[in-house]
């Protein structure tokens, strides 16, 4: 079960590189993501929502810690987390933070994201809001930046 493991922080690793491309092998064609209240189905509107992150949010660094993995099994595997990012939003240096759920799922013999959510950071947990108080990932209105 570890492929998902692996498969998982080889894609946080690839989100780092800011190449969609990189990124690209480690999601279903098919997936969906939910960035905040925004939802992009298929490949090329999930492209669209990371390559405008990378726009607002310039120098990124995304983080994940404390992930739980729920359920792992030979075919899929559910996990949760919470996620940090820090970059630079229009000249100004931001951070940012939440809660992550993905799973995974072996298509075609190689572990891939199917669904993806982010949430803003709810109260109660622990955060560390930009000192503008923002947990989102930000875009020129301050949503999150993949919405």
């Amino acid at each position: 079960m570890t492929q998902f493991r692996e498969a998982f922080a080889a894609y946080i690793a690839a989100t780092n590189t800011h190449d969609f491309d990189r990124v690209a092998q480690f999601i279903d064609p098919e997936a969906t993501y939910w960035f905040g209240s925004q939802c992009h189905e298929r490949i090329e509107k999930i492209r669209a929502a990371f390559e405008h992150a990378w726009a607002v949010v310039a120098d990124e660094v995304y983080e994940v810690r404390d992930c739980r993995w729920l359920v792992e099994t030979d075919g899929f595997a559910v996990v949760t987390y919470q996620y940090q990012w820090r970059g630079v939003v229009q000249g100004a240096v931001r951070t940012g933070g939440g809660l992550g759920t993905n799973v995974l799922k072996v298509c075609a013999g190689r572990c891939r994201v199917v669904h993806e959510h982010l949430s803003p950071q709810t109260a109660g947990l622990q955060s560390t809001p930009d000192a503008a108080g923002h947990l989102e990932r930000p875009s020129a209105t301050h949503q999150s930046s993949r919405a």
